[in-house]
């Protein structure tokens, strides 16, 4: 069974009767389906790396086409990364400390480029990785818009699994919304591919969401879910908690994490979100 159909099977025929029919969730006959169609979600999430990412580039690129995900503003966490852990602006046109040369940021997922005009009008030279055709595109324009020129930044149309850059290479890497898009298995072949860019003692930030702020629908051992939502249907929604943080992320020393939630006045959680900075260790 290929990915389509198994999305299909778990989605568009479990998963809706049972909304209809609230009782059927805890009939024997409904667990063993959405245990078999785990089953088969979890064997999707470890089909071969080149099925899966055209898959989903595909998916990105229709999300794009929708502006789900054309942002324009960098996000707070990137901010506090740099003001924080590189130097902070104190003024129109002055910081803590004075750069040399530009100094090199990898960013994995740079969407349509909200961050590398951030990175760029700060001082960086960012390189961005992006699955998504159409966020390349979109990014591109970003660019041009805000005037950052040609020189100043790249963007490279592949997968973050098999980066084309020699080790040790990025002092500074970023990753916002990005490793918890991707299934986990995918996810850790992106960490152990930046964890080679980056030089021993570079720091890299990431975002992620956490598994208590799950979306509808059934998730795998791994964390990791397809989405049903209009909002990046058919992509991979994938969950964290500090276990997986801490397994994923070898190879790293936490130097900053925290864990921010949004919840409504009824507690009811919104979003929730983990923050880290973490360190290459030296010697690996």
């Amino acid at each position: 069974m290929n990915r389509d159909s198994a999305e299909r099977a778990l989605w568009f025929e479990v998963w809706p009767v049972a909304c209809r029919k609230p009782g059927i969730l805890r009939s024997p006959g409904y667990s063993a389906m959405v245990h078999a169609s785990k089953m088969i979600l979890e064997a999707i999430m470890k089909v071969a790396p080149d099925v899966l990412t055209d898959d989903l580039a595909e998916k990105w690129d229709e999300s794009y086409q929708r502006f789900e995900n054309t942002l324009f503003f960098p996000s707070e966490g990137v901010i506090r990364f740099v003001n924080k852990h590189i130097r902070r602006r104190t003024g129109i046109d002055s910081y803590t400390h004075a750069f040399g040369a530009p100094p090199e940021v990898l960013e994995i997922g740079s969407g349509a480029g909200r961050h590398l005009v951030f990175l760029a009008k700060a001082g960086f030279r960012p390189t961005g990785v992006e699955l998504s055709a159409v966020a390349c595109e979109q990014a591109r324009a970003l660019l041009a818009y805000e005037d950052v020129k040609a020189d100043a930044c790249d963007i490279l149309n592949i997968s973050a699994t098999d980066l084309p850059f020699e080790d040790d290479r990025f002092p500074y890497a970023v990753s916002s919304a990005t490793l918890d898009s991707m299934p986990t298995t995918t996810a850790r072949a992106v960490i152990a591919e930046v964890h080679r860019a980056v030089r021993p003692g570079g720091l890299f930030f990431v975002d992620l969401i956490a598994d208590d702020a799950l979306r509808l629908g059934a998730v795998d051992a791994d964390g990791d879910q397809i989405v049903t939502e209009t909002h990046e249907s058919g992509t991979i929604q994938s969950y964290f908690n500090t276990d997986k943080i801490t397994d994923l992320f070898t190879g790293f020393n936490i130097r900053d994490i925290y864990k921010m939630q949004m919840t409504t006045v009824d507690n009811e959680i919104r979003n929730s979100r983990f923050y880290a900075t973490l360190e290459k260790r030296d010697g690996g």
